[in-house]
């Protein structure tokens, strides 16, 4: 084979294993919801074998199963911190450097990102979070007399609810994780 010849093969190669690698990657996603949908459809038969868990895909994902069409999302909360000062005064504290590089907004629901999901199965690390916001927001470790850090919850109504209430959102509440 002369070189040309044998480049044509290698790009015809490489274009199918991405396409290949691109319907493996969908293929397990797309099956668990056909499955999860069907079984809420109440449908019956093999379909519903479609539903069962694929390993790599748990893997690839941190083991958090997701629908490509739900309607609420599995964070609808935040990780909010504030600190009681000394003379009474309650601030919210934000990270003004994480807001500079930039912020999704969600338009529905709070989306979470993932380093403030380990932050809340780590006590430790949310206290050490919170003495780095407290500097950064420019107070004195010596004049905050509280901290807490603590869940704000925003319930996302059923389709149903939120036609009767006129918007998609619920009451909104708080959870102290902890307080010191």
């Amino acid at each position: 084979m002369n070189p040309p010849e044998t480049s044509n093969w290698r790009n015809k190669a490489r274009k199918v294993a991405i396409v290949l690698i691109v319907i493996g990657s969908l293929l397990p996603p797309l099956c668990m919801n056909i499955g999860a949908y069907a079984r809420q459809a109440g449908l019956s038969g093999p379909i519903l074998k479609l539903d069962q868990p694929f390993p790599s895909l748990y893997a690839l994902l941190l083991c958090q199963s997701w629908g490509l069409f739900s309607y609420i999302s599995p964070f609808n909360f935040t990780i909010r911190y504030q600190v009681e000062l000394n003379e009474g005064q309650i601030v919210r504290l934000y990270d003004y450097k994480k807001e500079a590089a930039g912020k999704w907004q969600s338009i529905l629901f709070h989306n979470e990102p993932k380093a403030d999901l380990n932050f809340y199965s780590n006590p430790r690390a949310m206290r050490g979070y919170m003495e780095y916001l407290i500097r950064t927001n420019g107070l004195d470790p010596a004049s905050v007399a509280r901290r807490s850090i603590y869940l704000h919850y925003w319930s996302v109504l059923s389709r149903e609810q939120a036609a009767a209430a006129g918007t998609h959102y619920g009451p909104e509440t708080d959870r102290v994780l902890d307080s010191y």
